[in-house]
């Protein structure tokens, strides 16, 4: 019977795999690495620009209730130069709501993407650091083969 003395730093391998299949394997981590930090890179920059677009947004509408309520405050329209009517405020009021409303709907679906965007950029972090970990592991193993 023949038995096979393992060398103590055999037995504190993390992987089994000899030493050609270990930097295989890193070489496909460090590309998946590579293309998860791109992910995350893109998912950042889609995050700013829809916090851009929200903050836009949301000015657009702060701009148009103060257009609201300087209507409201006015006699003589200051592009025809005509007495404001009440007809004349209903028609800017419901213009305004209107613009605002779509503005809202925009605001929301720039929030969406940003959340979604968030998400994704958080689970590429999540994957980057498991890649990061099995490659500094695989490492050390092809160190102590």
């Amino acid at each position: 019977m023949l038995f096979v003395k393992l060398h103590p730093a055999e037995k504190s391998l993390a992987f089994k795999d000899n030493l050609e299949k270990n930097k295989e394997i890193i070489e496909t981590l460090k590309k998946a690495f590579e293309e998860k930090k791109k992910h995350q890179s893109e998912s950042e920059k889609t995050i700013l620009s829809a916090e851009k677009e929200i903050a836009i947004l949301e000015s657009q509408i702060k701009e148009i209730e103060k257009i609201k309520i300087q209507v409201g405050k006015i006699d003589i329209c200051p592009l025809c130069k005509t007495q404001i009517t009440s007809n004349h405020k209903e028609h800017i009021t419901k213009e305004s709501e209107e613009k605002i409303s779509g503005l809202k709907k925009e605001i929301l679906t720039n929030g969406e993407k940003k959340n979604k965007n968030w998400d994704l950029k958080e689970n590429c972090l999540i994957e980057i650091k498991k890649f990061s970990e099995e490659i500094d592991k695989r490492e050390k193993d092809i160190l102590k083969l």
